[in-house]
Parts: structure tokens; sequence; C-alpha cells
């Protein structure tokens, strides 16, 4: 009977890969079906990654805020392959583990077919638009690890309390993991582990709490400890603590001089004010919370329902206490979301589907996906849609045209000029070889380090070539005028990105 139940585990599990990647495959800029992927977040983690892949040192040799977990992430997919399918192939399985837990909480509560379900409309919800971006967004690949913190509370319920070695040291490795990702992510673990004190301190249950804390430890310092020891030895610690803890505490926040208290305030207020613009997903929100209030079936005593919203709200608090709310924090939140949903299958729970109408129900869900992402407008199957060009006899974006041209030249270098990262280091497969290699999204005056330094560039001629972006349409004229006066305008191309124009320019430097 355990056999059986094995193999039938594994068959769900390939099945929910083979969702996954298809999925992916139609939601995420990353997959083979799209020219490449023009989100500058995405290509910022992807150049960190593939410098670090190729020798330089994150926060040493190149600046970006994010953690070096993240970067690891993307220093993997750039060895798996010099395009975008990297981290495409990692999106699939990171997804892949987010479905087959949510399965796995699904299947203490309804049947195979309702889980599978289940699944199926989770995934339209953890794809959507805004908040899904073009793929590879630091929240989505922390959605298995938030998602684990819900599976725990589940099964701390199911096992009366009680949880095993093992999932005490994956739960502090998953908080270690977020914490040097993208530390504002990690407050479903925060809240999951002081709820569970308090609860195991309220049962008298003091062993269970040692070795909670014992093991939970273990898992979060084996991964921070390598970290450390990583950068300390590559002489590179004090750079970390800078651009990863300074940056981003000091710098960074649009909230500065407001107290912690009104900070978590604004938080959820925050949080509220963005989901209350999307109708579905403040209906889910609203109904959600009081599907799981009174599900008692879901949720058998007030422990567990203190955990669960201990875990939801600190999630909510720690992700946007900064004060920036962009529609793509929110993703990070989407997994309780989801969870929500599984009261309102519980009726639905004796329904059985034959293989027809597995196929029909597929169908449809994968049609919802791409409803509610809609970035499968911008890939191959539209060639002349406005994200490759506004132009539509023109086949390529501005990054595969410039990298025509950037690679006829013999170690060619290039500077990413006052932008975030558009992707022209990635369609060319050059480094970057100045230190501020984009322009992050803080005002000048605040760090002005970054545009001095790329000004010094310019002024001193020190690259061969230099991409700028505008918004609109518009002349030369609104390029920097050292820019035009060291370097020569050799390409022009103007798409869309996020809705609105933009054009590009490339420069090489005048002879």
């Amino acid at each position: 009977m355990k056999l059986t139940e094995q193999l039938k585990q594994k068959k769900e599990l390939l099945l929910i890969f083979a969702w996954s990647t298809i999925t992916m495959m139609v939601t995420s800029k990353n997959s083979p079906v799209f020219f490449l992927n023009d989100w500058v977040d995405l290509n910022a983690f992807l150049t960190m990654g593939k410098g670090w892949s190729h020798g330089l040192i994150p926060y040493k040799d190149l600046f970006e805020q994010k953690g070096p977990a993240l970067y690891f992430i993307f220093n993997i997919a750039s060895r798996i392959s010099n395009s975008y399918f990297g981290i495409y192939l990692i999106e699939v399985i990171l997804f892949t583990l987010s479905l087959y837990l949510f399965y796995k909480i699904a299947r203490q509560f309804v049947n195979n077919s309702t889980s599978l379900l289940f699944c199926m409309a989770s995934s339209m919800i953890l794809t959507m638009n805004p908040y899904f971006k073009l793929g590879g967004s630091a929240e989505e690949i922390a959605l298995p690890f938030i998602v684990y913190s819900i599976y725990l509370i589940f099964e701390f319920q199911k096992s009366d309390g009680i949880l095993t070695k093992s999932q005490y040291v994956l739960g502090g490795l998953s908080l270690s993991f977020l914490f040097w990702a993208k530390y504002t992510m990690i407050g479903s673990w925060v809240g999951f582990f002081l709820a569970l004190a308090i609860v195991l301190l309220i049962k008298k249950k003091f062993h269970e709490l040692i070795k909670a804390v014992l093991f939970s430890l273990i898992g979060f310092l084996s991964l921070s400890s390598l970290v450390l020891f990583y950068f300390y030895l590559k002489d590179a610690l004090s750079d970390l603590i800078f651009s990863y803890f300074y940056f981003n505490i000091r710098l960074y926040p649009t909230n500065d001089g407001i107290p912690l208290f009104g900070k978590l305030i604004n938080s959820v207020i925050g949080f509220i004010q963005l989901i209350s613009r999307d109708y579905f997903l403040f209906t889910i929100l609203i109904i959600g919370l009081f599907t799981i209030l009174f599900s008692h079936k879901m949720f058998k005593n007030n422990y567990t329902i203190f955990m669960y919203f201990a875990a939801y709200f600190s999630l909510i608090t720690v992700q946007f206490i900064g004060g920036n709310i962009w529609p793509y924090y929110c993703l990070i939140v989407f997994p309780f979301f989801c969870i929500s949903l599984l009261p309102l299958l519980e009726k639905s729970q004796d329904l059985t589907f034959n293989k027809f109408q597995v196929f029909i129900l597929s169908l449809i869900s994968l049609v919802l996906v791409m409803s509610f992402n809609k970035n499968i407008t911008e890939s191959k199957f539209f060639p002349h849609n406005s994200s490759i060009s506004i132009n539509r006899q023109d086949s390529e974006p501005a990054q595969m045209k410039f990298a025509k041209i950037i690679n006829k030249e013999k170690n060619p270098t290039l500077l990413n000029y006052g932008a975030v990262d558009m992707g022209f280091f990635q369609a060319a497969d050059i480094l970057p070889s100045n230190y501020y290699f984009i322009r992050q999204n803080i005002p000048h005056e605040k760090y002005p380090n970054i545009m001095n330094e790329q000004n010094k560039i310019i002024n001193d001629r020190k690259v061969m070539f230099v991409v700028t972006r505008s918004k609109g349409i518009n002349t030369e004229a609104s390029v920097p005028a050292n820019i035009r006066k060291n370097y020569t305008l050799v390409a022009e191309h103007t798409q869309t990105f996020e809705v609105a124009n933009r054009t590009y320019r490339l420069y090489k430097i005048k002879k």
C-alpha cells in the first residue's frame, strides 16, 4: 500500500512538472518561445550571476543591491545556458516544487483530482500580471520557500504539534536562503517561528521548542556561514555589508523618518490599497480571510489559525516595510491567496475526472493562465509585436540588433548608461567593464557615485560602446551632451517596454 502511494505521488509529480513546463513556457519571457527577456531587474540579476561565473565577485567587482543567494541562482543559470534558457529551466523546477507542495497540502483535505485542480487554479494566481512581471523576479524565485512555510503549518497540525528534525533544518535553510536573496522576503518564516515558539510555550512542549530552535539554527547557519566565509575569503565582506545591508536600509527606502510601528501599518495599508485595484484578487483576499477563519476542516484548532495568520501578516509587513510598493512585490504573498481557494474546493472533493475531462480542464486552465498573464502576446507567435519594434517591418528588438554591431569588434566594451540593465550585456554576450554597470532606482543626490563614475567613463572615453534609453520617441538632442561629444550614433531603435515607447541608441567611440 505504501509503495502504491509512493508510485502515485511520483506520477502526480511528473504531471505537475509537465504542467509547470508548459505554464512557464507561455508566461515567462525566459522561455524559448520569446525572443528575449527585456525586464531590467532580471537582466541585472543575470549579469551579476554571469559575471560571478566568470570570476567577478558580487559587490566587490560589480555593484547591485540584491542578495548573494539570488545571484548564485543566476550563476547556475548562466552555466546551464548562455541564453535565458538556464533561468527558464530553474523557474520550471521551482514552480514544480511550489505546486507539488500545494498538492501535498491539498491532499490532506481533498481527493487527488481536486488537488490537481487546485494546483492548476493556483498557477493562474501565481503567474498573474502585473505581479508576475516578465519572469525571473526575486519574488518568483522565493515562492517554493514561502509555500514550504505554509506546508509546515499544516504538518504541525497533522502531527499534533511535532515536526521532524529534517523539517526544522529545511525551515531554517529556507529562512537563510530568503535572508541572503532579498531579506525583506523573510516575513512568513519570522511569523512562523515566532508563532511556533509561542504555541509550544503555551502547550508546555519545552523539549519540542528546544528541538525546533536547535535544528532550525543548524539550517539557517549552514548557509549563512558559507556566505560569510566565502566573502571573507574573497576580501569582499565589507562590500557585501555595504551593498546588501547599508545601501538597502539607509539609501533605498522611501519612508525615512517614520517610526517602525508606522512603517508596519503603512505596509499593510499599502498592500491592501494596491490589491484593492484588482477586483479579482481583492475578492479572493476578502472571501479567503473569512473561509480560512471558519473552515473547521482545514484549521482544526486556534493554534493553527494563529500560526497561519502570523506567517501571513508578517510576510506582508516585512515585504513592504521599506515604503516601496511595486506590484511585483505582491507576488510573494500570493501563496496565501491560493490557500484561500481550498475551503471553496472542499465541497467538490468527491469529484473524479476521466482523461478527456482532465485534458479539457487543463486546456481551459492554460487559456486562463495566458489571459491573466498576457506575456504570450510578446512572444515569437507574434513576431511583429511592439515590444520588438514599433516598426512592423522589424523582426528584431534593439538588444539583438545592437549586439550584431557590437560583436563585429574585437574585445568590445559597453556602458549601460543611466538606466537599469536593459539586456544588452546578455544579448552581446559580454560582461561590464565598470563597477556601477547600471543605475539604481534612487535619486542621484542620495548616492552620486553611480552616475559620477558613468560620466567619468564617458568623458575619459574608456568604453567602446555606450547604449542609452529614453522614454517616448524623441530626437538625439535628448541624449546627454558628453555622450554626443565623445561618441558617434551608430544605431537607433524604438520599441515598447511596460506599455510605453522606449528609444534605444547605440553609440561608438569617435576616432
